[in-house]
């Protein structure tokens, strides 16, 4: 998946219905990161560990 995607998506309340999106970007806030900067830093990690997630093969 790609950052334009998440974004893309963000505002839709069906896409990852079970996230607090205000945490999200209050976290990237305290982080002192863009939001899409956040987004892309966890996308990568999420990559590395596809496999321990059930995402493995899985594309968007």
């Amino acid at each position: 998946m790609k950052v334009s995607s998440v974004r893309k998506k963000w505002k839709d309340k069906a896409f990852a219905a079970g996230v607090k999106r205000e945490d999200i970007e209050d976290g990237a806030a305290k982080l002192g990161v863009e939001l899409s900067e956040h987004i892309g830093v966890v996308l990568e990690a999420m990559k590395a560990i596809a496999a321990e997630l059930g995402l493995e093969g899985v594309t968007e």
